[in-house]
């Protein structure tokens, strides 16, 4: 690793006063930085010859971060987060960070890869806003214990979880969980895309996802949230449910009384007055709801 930490806060500009000397000099030191702290695809890198090295050395700070995503060493989200000096959760624990899947309430999916194996992951995080919540942070931990205990084929499965700290002294923590990275469209992006689905690959989706939902009633686990950009269709044809971010155990006190929490075209008249009360059948619901835009395209 580098003797000292690259200056994260500098400005990601180069100073038109600088000479070209200095200029090479600070790519020579980003380089440094991306191959010392794992942002740079270490096994791709190792692949380069001797020549290839040299002359990314002898780049400017801005031709090495076209050239690094030419050669396909970083993502254009890597690349950019590296422009504007936001290095902090480019690396996660074991994993590095290659673009962002989407953003929620409570935080930003990413996609990542192992340092050492070839495996994709989602990794979610918690945003700083939310690690002021205390009932955000609480379902967030929630979110995380419970898909650890969920053991299903049609259920997304938890890897491994942690927290980082940031650079700086009064730095939060950014907490995180590893997930199983689905390559595949969301149901919702797969109506989008072609339209109503046939009726026998529509029964097999919602089949599915009912198995997935008959393990988590059956361990007390409510979902709060079936609708169909919370499954996920993988190359195979398999489907997986995610986001257990709403979800309550019967013994859970997370949501007050009279709280209304979930997605209005999939939301059971009963969790609109009141989503603390709510059984198994509130998933049944949207999991019908689901099931007719499956056949009509209509939610």
């Amino acid at each position: 690793m580098l003797t000292r930490i690259f200056p994260i806060a500098e400005e990601a500009t180069t100073p038109v006063s600088e000479s070209a000397s200095q200029m090479h000099s600070r790519g020579q030191e980003l380089l440094t930085y991306l191959v010392n702290s794992g942002i740079l695809r270490a096994r791709q890198w190792h692949d380069l010859d001797r020549a290839e090295q040299s002359g990314l050395f002898a780049l400017d700070e801005k031709t090495l971060l076209l050239q690094l995503q030419v050669k396909d060493l970083l993502t254009e989200y890597q690349a950019e987060r590296v422009r504007d000096r936001r290095f902090f959760g480019l690396t996660l624990g074991n994993y590095r960070v290659l673009d962002r899947i989407g953003v929620g309430g409570m935080g930003m999916v990413l996609k990542a890869e192992h340092f050492q194996l070839p495996r994709l992951v989602a990794i979610k995080t918690l945003t700083n806003n939310a690690l002021q919540d205390p009932v955000l942070l609480d379902r967030f931990m929630f979110e995380m214990e419970a898909i650890a205990r969920l053991q299903h084929p049609n259920l997304v499965s938890a890897i491994d979880a942690g927290t980082m700290r940031g650079p700086q002294e009064h730095d939060s923590e950014l907490r995180y969980f590893v997930m199983d990275f689905i390559d595949g469209p969301s149901l919702e992006e797969l109506v989008k895309r072609e339209g109503a689905i046939e009726e026998l690959q529509a029964c097999d989706v919602i089949y599915q996802v009912a198995s997935a939902l008959a393990e988590a009633h059956r361990q007390g686990l409510v979902h709060r949230d079936i609708k169909p950009s919370n499954i996920m269709i993988d190359k195979d044809g398999q489907a997986k449910l995610l986001d257990f971010g709403l979800a309550r155990h019967h013994d859970s006190s997370l949501t007050e009384a009279g709280m209304i929490l979930g997605t209005v075209d999939y939301l059971p008249p009963e969790q609109a007055e009141d989503a603390s009360a709510v059984d198994s059948r509130a998933d049944i619901f949207g999991l019908g709801d689901t099931f007719f835009l499956c056949l009509t395209r209509q939610a």
